[in-house]
């Protein structure tokens, strides 16, 4: 797919609720297959997991991104931020972190404008070791945010354990609010932001909102699209 150029990536903006800003994308990864159309990349990176064509994948999607990322700051200005999706098998990859940042620095970005979402299972199945990581990666200064955190396998008391930046909060913990009640109030007292991603009905925000919630992103806000579309709804936010 790679070489055949049917690899492509997408981005969607993140909103600052307070304001009404765009104050970031999240990136995402899509394989324009000639046959399927365009696929999600949990229909793919799965099965890229099992080898090392994985490590060639993100590596170009990084790149790719922070192209992009760099174009989107010339319009937004520098604290435009991007959020990047990375596997398991990369995040604990030695060697991995300083690839971002030589990658990063050459696009002539700052550290501070990227932001790694990972799982939340992986704090609890591989805590110690990315304890370690996490610490590299906050004396970078790249942020760490955990994508689809749902308080399953890791409870609230334990967050202080890793030098988290954010939350984003999986569909069901949007709907619980005694849940959100809990975590507004951990927001308040460590500085962890919550966000709430895949919103697609507009009375909700105000809801999560009023619960803690500072960013939120989806339909009810802006569709993912291109590098092009993105650009030029950019351009109507700036």
């Amino acid at each position: 797919a790679l070489l055949e150029n049917e690899v492509c990536m997408h981005y969607q903006p993140v909103v600052r609720l307070e304001s009404g800003t765009v104050s970031g994308v999240e990136a995402f990864m899509r394989w324009n297959h000639k046959r399927k159309g365009l696929l999600r990349a949990e229909w793919f990176l799965p099965f890229a997991e099992h080898s090392d064509v994985v490590f060639e994948l993100e590596a170009w999607a990084v790149r790719r991104a922070c192209s992009a990322l760099k174009r989107f700051q010339q319009v937004m200005g520098k604290m435009f931020f991007l959020g990047l999706n990375v596997s398991l098998k990369n995040a604990l990859r030695l060697g991995f972190l300083e690839e971002l940042i030589e990658v990063v620095l050459e696009h002539g970005l700052s550290p501070a404008s990227i932001v790694l979402e990972v799982r939340e299972e992986w704090l609890k199945y591989f805590a110690e070791r990315f304890s370690n990581v996490f610490a590299e990666v906050d004396k970078a200064g790249v942020s760490i945010v955990v994508d689809h955190f749902d308080a399953t396998h890791i409870s609230l008391a334990d967050l202080h354990r890793f030098p988290l930046r954010g939350l984003k909060l999986d569909a069901a913990l949007q709907n619980d609010q005694n849940m959100l009640q809990s975590l507004s109030a951990i927001s308040e007292s460590t500085g962890i932001i919550l966000v709430a991603p895949g919103v697609e009905d507009k009375a909700r925000l105000q809801s999560l909102q009023d619960h803690g919630c500072a960013y939120a992103q989806g339909e009810a806000l802006a569709p993912v699209m291109d590098e092009t579309a993105l650009l030029a709804y950019l351009q109507t936010r700036s």
